[in-house]
């Protein structure tokens, strides 16, 4: 009932929406410093916990995974349709090593814009984890510790995005705030693309510590477990930007093709269905002629169910970006005279 009710109100606000931003003026609402070379560091961290859903005892019906991060520090620039980052963390690790262990979290990406368009391509992979509150259920191993690490534990995710937006009015790269700002709101729908693979293994050994295998269910002794999800979801996006403070957010909501499988015994298990999806983009900060700070946090979430046993991994991030715009314009130098 609540999920029909839901449903309903998401496709009255989608239409409302849709009416809205065929509805605005043809002025372009925004302005763009394509003709300046803009220069920004940033810093931020990126988190991807998972969790095991099963009854697996009377106690305990979940298992969470939680990886310990680095603070990471990124250097870009762009100049007309030119741009690149370049990041990199920092030799330390947030949480306590001892409880949450160390991590190797490498991520990779490259983000454009093409026309009305705007893809995002992305490479991550997250290896060691800690069970949390692992002393419920086995105190006498941890001396002290309430987790238990597991070293060998490692989630991958690789993707392709892309988001089509209708109204010319609305722009990432002026969404973010970074080549450009707002000078009157925006309200609009898009359209979300995207082909996301995604998975999580624990090399040859069981993911789940042995003490709830289940010997009735095989999903809970496999070595990995994986999904691929295609398909493309709808959603709206408002921005606005009042004296100098550029605030904006995008939301989805849809349904996705999804091929999920998991090993058991050396031999992956395969089978297919729909799944639902969400899309969350959060960005605030501060931006004018020269100067811009703007705050961007993004949200995930995958999930595989095989009935009473649910697999969700939800990936975050939160980025805080400064830079700094140059009125520079480039000439081409006569090479004869």
């Amino acid at each position: 009932m609540f999920k029909t009710i839901g449903l309903k109100t998401f496709l009255i606000c989608f239409l409302i929406v849709t009416f809205h931003s065929f509805s605005q003026k043809d002025t372009l609402p925004y302005k763009t410093f394509k003709k300046c070379l803009v220069s920004y560091v940033d810093v931020g961290y990126r988190s991807a916990p998972f969790t095991f859903y099963y009854p697996f005892s009377k106690e305990i019906n979940k298992l969470q995974y939680k990886n310990n991060f680095k603070p990471i520090v990124g250097f870009g620039a762009s100049y007309s349709w030119i741009s690149f980052r370049l990041s990199f963390s920092l030799p330390f690790n947030i949480k306590s090593e001892e409880k949450f262990g160390k991590s190797k979290f490498v991520d990779l990406g490259v983000d454009f814009t093409f026309k009305k368009t705007f893809w995002d391509i992305d490479a991550m992979t997250s290896t060691g984890y800690a069970i949390l509150n692992a002393k419920n259920w086995n105190d006498s191993t941890f001396k002290g510790n309430t987790n238990l690490i597991r070293e060998k534990t490692q989630l991958n995710y690789s993707g392709i995005n892309m988001w089509y937006f209708p109204n010319k009015g609305f722009r990432m790269q002026y969404f973010r705030g970074r080549n450009g700002y707002y000078e009157k709101p925006i309200l609009t729908w898009y359209l979300k693309a995207s082909m996301n693979f995604y998975g999580v293994n624990n090399e040859r050994e069981p993911i789940i510590p042995n003490l709830f295998i289940d010997s009735t269910n095989s999903k809970t002794s496999s070595t990995a477990i994986a999904g691929f999800d295609l398909g493309a979801i709808p959603g709206v996006a408002y921005v606005n930007r009042i004296k100098n403070w550029q605030f904006g957010a995008m939301f989805g909501l849809g349904a996705m093709t999804q091929i999920k499988t998991y090993d058991f015994d050396g031999t992956p298990i395969a089978k297919s269905g729909f799944v639902a999806r969400y899309d969350i983009k959060i960005i605030g900060g501060y931006t004018k002629e020269n100067f811009f700070a703007m705050l961007e946090s993004q949200f995930n979430n995958k999930s595989i169910v095989y009935d009473n046993f649910k697999f969700r991994f939800f990936y975050h991030s939160i980025k805080l970006a400064v830079g700094y715009r140059f009125p520079i314009q480039f000439k081409p130098t006569k090479l004869l005279p």
